[in-house]
């Protein structure tokens, strides 16, 4: 091994002592990659904004009314006319933190050495460089802050395309600010509740779910021409266990079993314990008629355990649970955000995502620590929050 003079910085290794070549290396090895698991279907990102604070025109499909027919001199009467509407709201900060110190810089080195002295061991003579484990490192911090931003957009959107809003709880910010509701302002008569189960979680024997998606269908499709559905990908494989959708399943998998009464539901049913998961999937999109997405992102979230004294990672849906959401197919918003603030020519830094966001670098020369801050000021706002229409499945209160 070769001899050097100190631990360097993770920066400072890389040559990476400047905006200019942090964000050079940044545009080269990150940013290919920074939204590779980014869903944002349905929305697009608005022009960056100065103010944190947002107006939206608000789109609405409106039914078409016929002309008038009249005798060939009268004019007609003036089709009702009303003001363009207008969303109002702020739009949040979120920020995420890597951070390394003297300690974590010497463990790096001493894993190192430790993995060399066993490659040795067997004969092979091309062992890992520090160089190998520095750019490992950073590249990994740099990619969990980029994640971190991903994961924040896609429970944003899930929760907007699923709720209409979304809420900040100790559940989903529980290093944050809580308490504060981030709303689509759908209107409360665009949702429907529905009871599948009892209390306890049974299958409630006289819920009708098969009826009740048919029937949310059938409303939605007579107003719009064009819609899609979208429902979490796993809670839609456990409401498929309910036995009236099991039934029916069997059913769609065999449709002369409907003409056999009683025998016939019963061997639906028995079918449709053998169909597994993605052709369930098939034969809903047939039943429905329309489009439909089956959202599996699952975000993670940090927090102190006080009862295992020790950080542990949660996972949450970005889609809510239990939710058959239709909306008008196509665009349905944009992604308010606000341009972030340089530091002056002594700071070093990096522009992410196109320049809406930014990861400043700061070091603590008294403490040799090393830290990564980014921050990212976005907010999926939809834009037709009036055309947003939600089933939500909920167990008997009592």
């Amino acid at each position: 091994m070769g001899y050097y003079k100190g631990l360097d910085t993770l920066m400072g290794y890389k040559g990476l002592t400047s905006s200019e070549s942090f964000s050079a290396w940044y545009r080269s090895v990150i940013a290919p990659y920074e939204s590779q698991d980014l869903d944002l279907t349905g929305f697009e990102f608005d022009l960056p904004q100065i103010d944190f604070n947002y107006e939206q025109l608000e789109i609405e499909g409106q039914v078409k009314v016929m002309a008038t027919y009249l005798d060939a001199y009268s004019e007609p009467v003036p089709l009702g006319t009303k003001g363009i509407g207008a969303l109002h709201g702020a739009i949040p900060r979120h920020k995420a933190i890597f951070r390394r110190d003297e300690g974590d810089m010497r463990a790096i080195e001493i894993a190192r050495q430790k993995i060399n002295a066993s490659v040795n061991m067997i004969g092979d003579v091309n062992g890992i460089t520090f160089d190998d484990v520095l750019t490992e490192s950073l590249a990994g911090g740099i990619f969990e802050l980029t994640d971190a931003h991903v994961g924040t957009l896609n429970y944003q959107r899930g929760q907007m395309c699923s709720k209409g809003e979304v809420t900040l709880t100790n559940a989903n910010n529980p290093k944050g600010i809580q308490g504060v509701t981030f709303s689509a302002q759908v209107p409360a008569s665009n949702k429907t509740t529905v009871e599948w189960y009892t209390n306890s979680g049974a299958a409630k024997d006289d819920a009708d779910p098969v009826g009740d998606v048919r029937d949310f269908v059938h409303k939605v499709k007579r107003l719009y021409r064009n819609v899609e559905m979208e429902v979490n990908a796993e809670s839609f494989y456990e409401m498929m266990k309910h036995p009236k959708w099991q039934v029916e399943l069997g059913y769609l998998r065999n449709p002369v079993l409907r003409l056999a009464g009683a025998e016939g539901q019963t061997q639906a049913a028995e079918i449709a314990k053998g169909i597994f998961e993605e052709e369930q999937q098939q034969l809903f999109r047939q039943m429905v008629g329309i489009p439909v997405k089956f959202n599996n992102i699952v975000c993670g979230v940090e927090r102190w355990d006080k009862d295992s004294n020790k950080l542990v990672r949660d996972q949450l849906d970005a889609f809510e649970p239990r939710v058959f959401a239709i909306r008008p197919a196509g665009a349905i918003g944009t992604i308010k955000n606000v341009t972030p603030m340089l530091p002056d020519k002594s700071g070093i830094y990096s522009l992410i995502y196109d320049g809406r966001g930014i990861i400043e670098y700061r070091y603590d020369q008294k403490m040799k620590i090393q830290e990564w801050v980014s921050e990212l000021t976005a907010l999926c706002v939809p834009n037709r929050p009036k055309d947003m229409y939600f089933l939500n499945v909920v167990n008997a209160a009592s």
